[in-house]
């Protein structure tokens, strides 16, 4: 079974564990020495831990019993396994390293899209996790092929739509208090304000909507984390 779940980190690093695995001062010793604990917990199968290189949003793919599909294989880079991982409650989180706990979530509750979880089997598990690595513009190529070329393009685009009204602005402020002495600025007035509405035109158009909802698809079948847990041998 493949389960995804997004986290986000400001400390640049995200932890998969079973809070039921942790030591009853988890919550305590993590403000001590929070990466050396994470670490020390890895090499014990209590917990993984891996720096990002940077704060954000992170997409893990975990397939249960069941093997990395085709589509990923190719882009998996820095494969680490952890032979006896422990899952004993069935519950396992992943989610930025500083919102990890054994007993107190409140962090997490409070900042809920930092983290989630994922229900399996309780037991342990061979875990390997890989980096995901994909070309330059490896998304866009794909929304390229699924979407037609206006749709495409107006989704592309949106960006620069965004910056072209945010500078509109401006220059619908000066216009307003120049116009009495300058009468070209009437020319300039409708020009900006078409810019200034060109966003909320653009996110309304049917090609754009159908875009902006395929690439959000895209997005969630390619990880930035993979994860694959399997049973061992020994049962």
């Amino acid at each position: 079974m493949r389960h995804i779940v997004e986290a986000g980190t400001d400390a640049a690093g995200v932890a998969l564990f079973d809070p039921g695995a942790l030591p009853e001062d988890f919550d305590l010793r993590m403000q001590d020495d929070p990466i050396g604990f994470l670490e020390k917990l890895q090499q014990d199968g209590k917990a993984f831990y891996t720096e990002t290189g940077g704060d954000g949003r992170y997409l893990l793919h975990a397939y249960v019993d069941e093997p990395i599909p085709p589509n990923l294989e190719d882009h998996l880079r820095d494969p680490i396994t952890i032979e006896r991982f422990s899952i004993p409650t069935g519950h396992l989180y992943f989610t930025g390293s500083e919102y990890a706990f054994r007993q107190d979530d409140s962090l997490l509750r409070r900042y809920p899209h930092m983290g989630g979880s994922l229900t399996v089997p309780a037991g342990d598990y061979r875990l390997t996790i890989h980096r995901a690595e994909y070309p330059p513009n490896h998304l866009e190529k794909l929304l390229r092929s699924e979407t037609g070329a206006a749709a495409f393009l107006l989704h592309q685009s949106m960006g620069w739509f965004v910056i072209l009204a945010i500078a509109a602005v401006p220059g619908l402020v000066f216009s307003y208090f120049a116009m009495a002495r300058n009468e070209w600025l009437w020319y300039v007035v409708p020009a900006a304000v078409v810019l200034l509405a060109l966003p909320f035109i653009v996110v309304r158009l049917g090609p754009y909507r159908e875009a902006r909802e395929r690439f959000k698809v895209i997005q969630q079948e390619y990880p930035s984390i993979v994860a694959r847990l399997e049973k061992p041998a020994s049962g």
